[in-house]
């Protein structure tokens, strides 16, 4: 992989170059999405979007990933009742992948 990395403020001030970069971003969102209803994201939106819902609502967890969180929880002492008392949510509770 070829990559090129430029310093920015070597060609212009670091406030002129965030406002092109802000003027760009609203540029590209202006676009028309290619599916009807669809939108513009842009670099980091759908990570920054992951990265809230989950600090809100807890990470997805599928029933065989819990399940052996439980079973290596068991295999070094802690039982299901202190993995309980420890806070973690109910497994109908968890969200699931």
């Amino acid at each position: 992989m070829f990559s090129v990395l430029i310093e920015p403020g070597a060609f212009t001030p670091p406030e002129s170059f965030a406002a092109e970069i802000r003027r760009r971003v609203e540029w590209v969102k202006a676009s028309p999405p290619a599916a009807p209803g669809g939108e513009i994201l842009v670099p980091g939106e759908p990570e920054e979007r992951t990265r809230a819902d989950r600090a809100a609502n807890g990470l997805p967890l599928d029933e065989t990933t819990w399940s052996q969180l439980l079973e290596t929880a068991a295999s070094v002492g802690v039982s299901r009742d202190e993995v309980d008392a420890a806070g973690f949510p109910a497994p109908g509770a968890m969200r699931r992948g």
